[in-house]
């Protein structure tokens, strides 16, 4: 038997949705800034309402040509911008996003939200440093905004810094409780050898989010690493229950219940492991789990 943890879910990195604080895309719910809409044009309004709409609509091609006929009537408009990076992003379209943020920069650089709209973008492209240095300005001009610390928190994940990202979720925690920042501090606690800490995070996440199904595998993986094998399966079976299609779930139950002894229980699961996924990693281990059980 393999006797170890295969995977640990470690960076669960905010959607679109989440970021603007709605349930659905909508530039609505961006995070009021600072933005210079220059001088007053209806006409220029009317596109501005028209692309919000679209956005609403999921129709981000028609939104981004709504912006393009209001950015003409007032070039100067910074929240124009931002409003089609936003469509942009939503559609995809990361780098030209990022481009419209940074024209919503140079037309007001005192908004915090290009900055840290652009930050999050760059997280998603992996370059970090630019990302830090975006966070660090829209922290610096909104010291109140949990996201931007819950972003930061990821790049010092992401570079290894525990210590460091702990305390940005934490500060995240403190302005706004959400089960997203309860779980990227569960890994990050994990990760740097504090794993009774983990679990209370995935707990409180958890109780958040009651269908959090990564929560539930990352809790049954520490269980299992652990040789808390009751708590572990009782994770695990949930986190199946959440997604019949979870094929690393299947995987680590396998080896729960192997070392329960149950070893029919322990082949189906290897088997459905196998049946689901296309990463040759938990394939592999499977088959090797399958063949020191006589299959």
């Amino acid at each position: 038997m393999i006797r170890r943890l295969l995977f640990i879910w470690t960076i669960a990195v905010l959607s679109l949705s989440i970021l603007y604080g709605c349930s659905a895309p909508a530039l609505t719910g961006i995070p009021s800034g600072t933005a210079d809409q220059g001088t007053p044009n209806p006409i220029a309004d009317q596109f501005k309402a028209q692309g919000m709409s679209l956005v609403q609509q999921g129709n981000y091609k028609d939104a981004i040509t709504a912006f393009n006929q209001a950015i003409p009537l007032q070039p100067q408009n910074s929240e124009l911008y931002l409003d089609r990076g936003v469509a942009y992003d939503l559609s995809g379209d990361i780098d030209t996003a990022i481009g419209d943020y940074t024209k919503a920069i140079a037309f007001n650089n005192q908004d915090f939200t290009p900055y840290y709209l652009r930050g999050r973008d760059y997280i998603l492209k992996g370059t970090f440093d630019p990302a830090m240095a975006d966070l660090n300005k829209a922290i610096e001009l909104n010291p109140n905004y949990a996201q931007a610390y819950q972003y930061r928190g990821v790049i010092y994940s992401a570079q290894k810094q525990y210590d460091k990202a702990i305390a940005d979720y934490t500060k995240s925690i403190d302005l706004q409780p959400a089960a997203v920042t309860y779980y990227n501090r569960a890994n990050s606690h994990y990760l740097n050898k504090e794993s009774d800490a983990a679990i209370a995070d995935l707990t409180k996440a958890i109780e958040l989010d009651p269908k959090y199904t990564h929560a539930y595998y990352n809790r049954g993986a520490i269980y299992w690493a652990d040789d808390n094998y009751t708590m572990a399966l009782a994770d695990l079976n949930k986190a199946i229950d959440l997604d019949s299609t979870y094929a690393v779930a299947y995987f680590t139950r396998g080896q729960v219940n192997e070392a329960l002894g149950n070893k029919a229980d322990a082949i189906a699961d290897f088997n459905a492991a196998v049946a689901r996924t296309t990463n040759q990693m938990i394939i592999d281990n499977a088959r090797s789990e399958l063949k020191s059980l006589g299959q």
